[in-house]
């Protein structure tokens, strides 16, 4: 499921999203592109990443020359990011089911790792 909240030229643009409760959700590859998420409650396990353009960026920095398999994991998926980010405050969300069901719990445990690296320590 993505939310696409970008604005696209030639197509409507997406309303805000703005007290929206997905507590009770199950999130699984879930995305949201181009929206901040300053009013809206996760899914235990979810995290929000404000300001996700810069912390992508960030991350593809630090695993771009990872040749583990996690690493070439990561860097393709924050490559692919950096394609359809979107605005500049933009809010990605971390869910660790996903990368443990994508490349295990190695896979989940490094990105993690590499997020939280980047993530200043006021926006965790």
């Amino acid at each position: 499921m993505m939310f696409d909240g970008r604005t696209l030229r030639g197509e409507a643009t997406a309303d805000p999203l703005r007290d929206v409760d997905f507590a009770q959700a199950t999130f699984a590859n879930v995305e949201f592109r181009g929206y901040r998420l300053d009013r809206v409650r996760l899914p235990e396990g979810v995290r929000a990443i404000p300001h996700w353009p810069e912390v992508a960026r960030h991350a593809l920095e630090l695993v771009a020359r990872d040749r583990s398999t996690e690493g070439r994991m990561l860097a393709g998926e924050f490559r692919n990011w950096m394609n359809m980010i979107g605005q500049g405050d933009a809010t990605g969300v971390f869910n660790r089911a996903d990368y443990v069901t994508a490349g295990g719990e190695k896979l989940a445990q490094f990105a993690e790792s590499v997020l939280w690296r980047t993530v200043e320590p006021e926006r965790r």
